[in-house]
């Protein structure tokens, strides 16, 4: 991520903070994009819980692959479930910064064009 600002002083603390936090997340932590579901359903053994009462569990995650506008989904073993969780709140952490970084330069459009008229 490069910035077209010339010095780094120029550079809110508050947006510096975002870009480190950033940073920090796609570069040394995993991230997942997609949405969770859970379903019921029997494993198929004659004897198991579930061919009379209740039915297993299982968590899904699910998404859209883009450009193609078909869906891919997996299982995810139930040891792993709070670790994908976590990927996915991570990414979604990362969406959250990368709208403060666009809203910043939302805000600075103008400025700049001020800026290159002057030169």
């Amino acid at each position: 991520m490069t910035m077209t600002i010339r010095h780094r002083n120029h550079i809110p603390a508050k947006l510096r903070n975002t870009f480190s936090k950033l940073h920090q997340l796609i570069n040394q932590k995993r991230f997942i994009r997609g949405s969770f579901y859970y379903l019921r359903n029997k494993c198929g053994k004659k004897n198991c819980k579930c061919a009379k009462e209740e039915k297993h569990i299982s968590l899904y995650i699910q998404k859209t692959m883009k450009g193609k506008g078909k869906i891919k989904k997996t299982l995810i073993p139930k040891s792993r479930w709070e670790d994908v969780k976590e990927m996915n709140k991570r990414y979604k952490e990362i969406l959250n910064l990368l709208d403060e970084v666009s809203d910043y330069q939302w805000e600075h459009i103008k400025d700049r064009d001020k800026e290159t008229e002057k030169k």
